[in-house]
């Protein structure tokens, strides 16, 4: 075999890689992801009124979107715009969606001066920073950005892995659909 044979055929596949089987990869993931219950309580909330991090899990709420991310992630930079229009739209018409964005960057300047740009213009989300490892550890997983749609009880009902850029249909529908079979406030969890 030849030297451009044996490169044709190690490197090729490598470089087309089909969309098609990156895309059934993170289905994969997403899959895997679902009915876990999510530990919540490595996260420091961001308060922008005292300046300060404070360590506080988010509460529960009949629905949550969970989104992980970092200011290093190109794809989780490019949908902060159509993330802050879905936060917006929701805020309007289903304030008991709570959207909370946890952020993996741990360079705290870095992190304030984007969640000042992209985040603090979105009504109903909270600014999270992943503290420690115990979120991403329960997760399995390091990709990113990651959308998790949890119930009261912190359990994954839907995940999104990768980017949502093409996807935007698709996580609005989810929200819709779970918010008509998730219980009320008035209910208590299960």
């Amino acid at each position: 075999m030849s030297i451009v044979n044996l490169l044709a055929a190690l490197v090729l596949p490598v470089l087309f890689a089909l969309p098609a089987d990156l895309e059934l990869e993170a289905r994969r993931a997403e899959a895997t992801l679902l009915n876990r219950t999510i530990d919540l309580r490595g996260l420091r909330v961001w308060r922008p009124r005292t300046a300060v991090w404070q360590s506080q899990a988010p509460g529960p709420a009949r629905l949550m979107v969970l989104h992980l991310w970092s200011v290093d992630c190109p794809p989780c930079v490019a949908e902060f715009p159509m993330l802050r229009e879905i936060t917006r739209g929701f805020a309007r018409t289903a304030p008991e969606v709570r959207f909370v964005y946890a952020s993996e960057t741990l360079e705290e300047d870095r992190l304030i001066g984007f969640v000042n740009q992209h985040v603090k213009s979105m009504p109903q989300a909270d600014v999270y920073q992943a503290a420690d490892e115990r979120l991403r550890n329960g997760l399995q997983t390091r990709t990113q950005p990651l959308t998790l749609l949890l119930d009261r009880n912190f359990v994954v009902r839907q995940a999104f892995v990768g980017s949502l850029a093409a996807r935007r249909n698709e996580l609005v529908d989810a929200i819709e659909r779970l918010l008509k079979t998730a219980p009320s406030h008035r209910q208590e969890p299960r």
